[in-house]
């Protein structure tokens, strides 16, 4: 595979996390940041931000791997061309190096919601390194954290974490197909595993670590049918940790954290997916244990949001509240649910429709 077919677009708001194919991760506290340009530096969104910057007057020159996890870069600052790379070592930890004018630099950083930061540099032979941790705890946790992370080869980590995207069978692809965006599509996918925690049981998939950083419903859904082609037991998983969400009235919440869940609920898409993966897998194993929640929740949409009992079913709207969002039907904010009358809705019904045909 030839180095230009990697993702390698360094642009503002790239989102840069730890993966769950990788680790544990933590959904409270963990280490999440985005990409800037002006100045080149990583944004963590740790309430507030911070930036850790790589110096002033310093612009992208190329770029060999840009992921989610892992970098490796040539800046040009005002003595010459500057290399950076980096990658996770864990949830909790940043490790990288750099050369030339390149100096990694952290802005305020009190009183964090996620936890204590700590950015510890040290010399290296052709330039330094550098390891930024958080520790939920205290500082002196993450201070530890960052002492240790310095001792760790960064060119490993970043080949390590690099090999998920690199090793991609890209011989199916059709003939005019983009082989660097479908290795962007599945680093993406990556980046948003999380690992099981608290009431989620299993792997699980979240639109964008940040700011959606919970498991949403027919997201999840969609998920699965990416991962079918790149690795079915994390699309089946991406399923799975939503129908083992449902409460013991029958609703699967439209959101779920390791904490606590939603009280409304999303389109039902979930036998539709699960069909999608068993014709990719011939997996009935999945069939089997998506059958009975997936039933009951259909009956729970005849029992619940059928408010004018005539057969057709309804989304649930904040009947108060003149610019409602509705988010159960995935319009988020459309002026469709603007008025406050019971409307029985096409959409949800088709839904429901499609949802029986597949579960049959």
């Amino acid at each position: 595979m030839s180095l230009s077919t990697m993702p390698n677009i360094w642009g503002e708001g790239k989102l840069i996390a730890f993966s769950g194919l990788d680790g544990p991760t933590n959904w409270r506290h963990t280490l999440v940041g985005s990409a800037t340009t002006q100045p080149l530096g990583i944004r963590f969104h740790l309430g507030p931000d911070v930036l850790l910057s790589f110096g002033t007057n310093v612009q992208l020159r190329d770029a060999e791997i840009v992921l989610g996890d892992a970098v490796r870069l040539t800046a040009q600052t005002s003595d010459g061309p500057a290399e950076l790379e980096f990658a996770f070592a864990d949830c909790w930890r940043l490790v990288g190096q750099v050369n030339g004018a390149l100096q990694p630099q952290l802005s305020e950083h009190r009183n964090l919601e996620a936890g204590h930061l700590h950015l510890e540099v040290a010399p290296a032979d052709d330039g330094q390194r550098f390891c930024i941790a958080l520790g939920p705890d205290s500082a002196s946790q993450a201070a530890q954290r960052a002492c240790e992370g310095l001792e760790l080869d960064v060119s490993r980590l970043v080949a390590q974490r690099s090999e998920f995207v690199r090793q991609l069978d890209c011989s199916k692809l059709l003939a005019d197909a983009d082989e660097k965006t479908y290795r962007k599509c599945a680093e993406l996918l990556k980046v948003n595993v999380r690992t099981p925690e608290g009431q989620i049981r299993r792997r699980w998939t979240t639109p964008d670590v940040w700011p959606h950083r919970h498991l949403w419903l027919w997201d999840s859904a969609f998920h699965s049918l990416g991962w079918r082609y790149l690795d079915p037991q994390v699309a089946v998983d991406s399923l799975l940790s939503v129908v083992e969400s449902q409460l013991p009235d029958g609703c699967i919440p439209h959101m779920i954290t390791p904490e606590g869940h939603s009280e409304i609920t999303q389109p039902p898409i979930l036998g539709w997916a699960a069909w999608k993966l068993y014709q990719e897998t011939g997996d009935k194993v999945l069939l089997e244990a998506c059958y009975d929640s997936l039933s009951r929740f259909i009956e729970w949409f005849f029992e619940q949001r059928d408010v004018n009992n005539n057969g057709l079913l309804e989304w649930h709207k904040e009947m108060s509240n003149i610019q409602c969002r509705c988010g159960e039907s995935g319009w988020d904010n459309s002026p469709r649910f603007d008025r406050p009358i019971i409307d029985d809705h096409i959409d949800l019904n088709s839904f429901v429709v499609c949802e029986m045909h597949h579960l049959a």
